[in-house]
């Protein structure tokens, strides 16, 4: 297959802050992107205008297992979190390897 994802939907409320995190392990070629995102909806399911926050394995091959992570403040008008893995345009020798992932939420301050 040349792409692939897996989504889950998390309920949220704006203003909650999260943290996204889990590990990668992949062989990464030139032109494909391997990703652990975040996408988010409104409340009735449709897709929101919001920025999209993601984090890309960099090209080439992960020595070991690699740390992915980002901090996230949910948007205004958003009652969801779509949670992604994806991998688009591998080639052969590509793989990507997903384990840990988690959407944590943060105390407040």
């Amino acid at each position: 297959a040349t792409a692939c994802s897996f989504l889950q939907r998390i309920d949220v409320k704006p203003g909650e802050h999260y943290l996204l995190s889990g590990y990668a392990k992949a062989r990464v070629g030139q032109g494909t992107l391997t990703r652990l995102g975040v996408q988010w909806q409104d409340d009735k399911g449709a897709w929101s205008d919001a920025p999209r926050i993601s984090v890309d394995v960099p090209p080439g091959e992960t020595a070991g297992w690699q740390r992915l992570q980002a901090f996230i403040r949910v948007p205004d008008g958003v009652a969801r979190a779509v949670l992604g893995l994806s991998a688009q345009s591998q080639g052969p020798d590509d793989y990507a390897f997903f384990d840990g992932i988690s959407l944590r939420l943060m105390p407040a301050e």
